[in-house]
């Protein structure tokens, strides 16, 4: 009788042992998939291509008079089915502490893009002005502050480039010097870049 009580928790033990030893392997097998899912060098995953930051950035003016050009800026994210790449200018005038911010981020298509009917219906700001941008290339916004003469701009392109342009440009002709920016922008040559 002795030897079948002390068999009971022996089996019990190796039956408990066997199942977390499969549960492991079991797990490793999913962590091994997910991990393998989710590795940047496979890119399996991806389904809807965008344009790398480099890509980007030649759509981008190089130069704006009076400001000197700080080193370009890359940020990337995954995103559902994609990488999402933003490249990034920023311009600076050490006298005068104004400075200009351009973006431009790839986001494949219209799916991912946040809040994307601002571009059709601009949020009204407080103590800014607001003007609706549109041209066969792109649709968007502009608000400047009429105190402070800051101002930015968020437009849509192909509807999947979002382009933004953020001023602390002080002058008196902030809607014109926003305008003047977003002018130097390939939207042309954004345009010819088919929609995924």
């Amino acid at each position: 009788m002795k030897k079948i009580y002390l068999l009971i928790p022996i089996s019990l033990f190796i039956i408990f042992a066997s199942c977390n030893n499969v549960d492991k392997q079991d797990n490793g097998k999913d962590n091994e998939n997910i991990e393998q899912k989710n590795d940047p060098a496979s890119e399996d995953w991806i389904t809807v291509e965008t344009h790398k930051p480099d890509e980007l950035r030649v759509f981008m003016p190089d130069s704006i008079a009076g400001y000197q050009i700080a080193p370009f800026s890359e940020f990337s994210s995954k995103e559902k089915d994609r990488i999402i790449h933003t490249a990034k200018y920023q311009f600076y005038n050490n006298e005068t502490g104004e400075s200009v911010v351009i973006d431009i981020t790839d986001y494949g298509n219209l799916d991912l893009v946040p809040f994307s009917h601002i571009y059709s219906n601009p949020p009204e700001g407080v103590n800014v002005a607001t003007d609706t941008l549109a041209t066969q290339f792109y649709k968007g916004y502009m608000t400047w502050s009429p105190v402070d003469y800051t101002g930015k701009v968020n437009v849509l392109s192909q509807d999947r480039f979002v382009v933004k342009i953020r001023s602390s440009a002080k002058k008196d002709t902030i809607a014109d010097f926003l305008k003047n920016i977003l002018s130097k922008i390939d939207f042309e040559g954004l345009s010819k870049i088919e929609n995924q």
